[in-house]
């Protein structure tokens, strides 16, 4: 069983520009992307409860490495396959040219 919690193409920029959500971020002391790191942890602890293997964007690699859960399966599409496997993670290889179906 596999869940995809997605993370790619988030904008936290905006969340600092909301005024409710940058109270939120001020009252925790935390910034937007640690707000978006804990979403990835609180996710994954909630779908591993329900036995799912967690799958994440390698979009959110660069921002926070090993900082994401050791479990969580990271899908790759432009990071190098070995970057994340050399930290003891495993991947799903999806090469783009040849897996998205919107591009020529």
């Amino acid at each position: 069983n596999f869940f995809h919690i997605g993370s790619d193409e988030v904008n936290t920029e905006c969340w600092s520009n909301v005024p409710d959500v940058a109270n939120w971020l001020k009252r925790r002391n935390i910034t937007a992307q640690d707000a978006l790191l804990d979403f990835i942890k609180d996710a994954t602890a909630l779908a591993e409860g329900f036995q799912f293997n967690v799958i994440i964007w390698d979009s959110v690699w660069p921002i926070f490495n090993t900082r994401i859960p050791q479990e969580v399966i990271v899908q790759v599409t432009s990071t190098p396959v070995q970057h994340v496997t050399s930290t003891g993670r495993r991947v799903v290889s999806s090469y783009p040219r040849a897996f998205y179906i919107n591009r020529p």
